[in-house]
């Protein structure tokens, strides 16, 4: 965004983004897992073998997290939140969701905390939708779509199109325009079967994310661009010491500021910023990156120290 504000003159300027596209076509490789949990029975042609698919499913959600997380994942993070067995419509990418929490979150609270009790995030998520549509989820619809009603409802808006579309782009005056997040096209993308969105490919036994939209803009782009696998954007999971990011971590986390906050344990912290810089951690770099949002948000909103 900074890059275009710069080479543009004019104050304020429009650019065509393609956020939704994977939100409504199943893009993200972890919807694979919901898709595999049944078969399709509007499209049967479409269909992969049922034994095909039972396997697939439980290979999957290893794959599935790595790309979320950019890096290897240790099979024992893979029995970490589960939700309980009355939401057994809850979409499998809400146990990758709980994973994450686990994985990248050990912030050293406070002893006094742990009276506050620990929540799963997918319940959290999940008991925010109305119960008539929970219905529908365990009797009507297909767990593709179970899946991506939930992302739609809580990822796309609370994180997506706030910090990685609209906040920034207005920050810098930019005007961002969404075209496959127009309400038509959404509305007619989410009746069409779940097996156009993935497909099942019988002569190399994979999946194809995003068909339809691919087999609509065959005729428009290269043969490499219609092969291509998604490739997430993740943030760099590195940097170096003495370098801008690790000056305003040092900055932001100190003691004063984080006895301010009142519910995280500095002498557990105190040598956290240096040791994540100079093992260069990813883990530890995002519980860095974690209590820094904490001092900020702090800090710009003037809450009170919290306690007991």
């Amino acid at each position: 965004m900074v890059s275009l504000k710069n080479i543009v003159p004019t104050t304020t300027f429009s650019k065509l983004a393609g956020q939704g596209s994977d939100e409504i076509f199943g893009g993200y490789r972890w919807f694979q897992a919901d898709y595999l949990r049944e078969q399709d029975p509007s499209l049967p042609i479409a269909a992969p073998p049922e034994q095909w698919r039972a396997d697939a499913e439980k290979k999957i959600a290893k794959p599935a997290l790595a790309a979320w997380t950019g890096m290897p994942v240790d099979a024992d993070y893979l029995d970490l939140g589960r939700a309980p067995y009355s939401m057994n419509e809850a979409p499998s990418w809400l146990s990758t969701l709980q994973t994450l929490q686990i994985m990248f979150s050990q912030v050293d609270f406070a002893p006094w905390t742990q009276f506050l009790g620990r929540r799963l995030t997918e319940v959290t998520l999940m008991e925010d939708i109305s119960e008539s549509v929970r219905q529908l989820m365990r009797h009507m619809w297909h767990p593709l779509h179970s899946a991506l009603y939930v992302w739609n409802k809580t990822v796309l808006p609370n994180l997506i199109l706030t910090n990685l579309t609209d906040r920034t782009e207005m920050s810098h005056s930019v005007e961002g325009r969404v075209p496959f997040l127009d309400h038509h096209l959404m509305e007619y993308v989410n009746n069409l079967p779940p097996s156009v969105k993935i497909r099942y490919d019988p002569t190399s036994d994979t999946l194809t994310e995003k068909w339809i939209l691919r087999e609509a803009s065959k005729p428009f782009i290269t043969q490499e661009i219609y092969e291509r696998k998604k490739h997430p954007y993740t943030a760099p999971v590195k940097y170096p010491i003495g370098g801008p990011i690790h000056q305003l971590m040092s900055r932001l986390i100190t003691k004063e500021t984080i006895q301010q906050l009142g519910f995280i344990d500095w002498s557990k912290t105190q040598d956290l910023v240096q040791k994540s810089f100079e093992e260069q951690e990813p883990n530890l770099l995002r519980r860095v990156f974690t209590l820094a949002q904490y001092v900020v948000l702090g800090q710009r909103f003037g809450v009170k120290t919290a306690q007991p």
